[in-house]
């Protein structure tokens, strides 16, 4: 990855970690270089994407929930 981030299971002993507690960390330490000038594999960047996609689902299920949920109460029951 090109992100800089810094390789959070170099520094991470908890095993119990959830991935917003990672991003915390992470938010605090300083990039290993500039995004874009270098390609360096970086676990992190799961972490960080893995928020996003649980993110992305929780408003996608909820703004989709108020329509279905209308759909099936406007429905005619036999």
């Amino acid at each position: 990855m090109n992100s800089g981030l810094p390789e959070y299971i170099d520094s991470w002993d908890d095993e119990n970690a959830k991935n917003a507690d990672v991003a915390k960390v992470v938010a605090k330490q300083e990039r290993n270089f500039r995004a874009g000038k270098k390609f360096e594999y970086c676990n992190t960047n799961y972490v960080l994407l893995g928020l996003i996609v649980a993110r992305v689902s929780v408003l996608w299920r909820a703004a989709n929930f108020h329509s279905d949920s209308k759909d099936y109460l406007s429905a005619e029951v036999l």
